[in-house]
């Protein structure tokens, strides 16, 4: 991956100091009882913006580790504004071969910032679909550079008459 395109890795000690709390509010998320406390805790500590319980309703999808590190990323999607379409082919490639999967979910996210109104993941993932709703015939897969050349269709402004 370019070095432009660096995963935001999270210091392992607030990891390790988060995943405690976090195994706590998803406890608390099951049984949907108050845990502003935890989450206000939660929140202080990782310097998120967190504001519903149910967002910490994980388990059955990824271990609390993994939650808090993609967490702990998320904070840096700002930092991948503004990419140039090669850094945006790097992702899409990347993504499609499920090289990193455990990055996948923020660089989804890099992508959705970068083209803004169009179905990056649907493209990606179900690509018939996404091409059905943008009224495009197509093929069920797709490369890299369709995917962007179609999502960079999808982003424009229509023109209003």
């Amino acid at each position: 991956m370019s070095p432009r395109l660096i995963y935001p890795e999270p210091e392992p000690a607030l990891v390790a100091r988060l995943v405690p709390l976090a195994e706590r509010l998803n406890e608390l998320a099951e049984v949907a009882a108050d845990c502003s406390l935890e989450l206000a805790e939660f929140n202080a500590i990782a310097g998120t913006t967190i504001d519903q319980p149910f967002e910490f309703h994980f388990a059955g999808t990824c271990t609390a580790q993994a939650f808090v590190r993609d967490q702990l990323a998320r904070k840096h999607v700002q930092e991948f504004r503004a990419l140039q379409d090669d850094d945006l082919l790097e992702l899409l490639g990347t993504i499609q071969t499920g090289a990193r999967p455990h990055e996948a979910p923020f660089w989804l996210e890099v992508l959705e910032l970068n083209l803004p109104q169009a179905p990056v993941s649907d493209l990606i993932f179900y690509p018939a679909d996404a091409l059905a709703s943008l009224g495009i015939d197509g093929d069920t897969e797709l490369e890299p550079d369709a995917i962007l050349r179609i999502a960079r269709a999808a982003s424009r402004p229509p023109i209003l008459l």
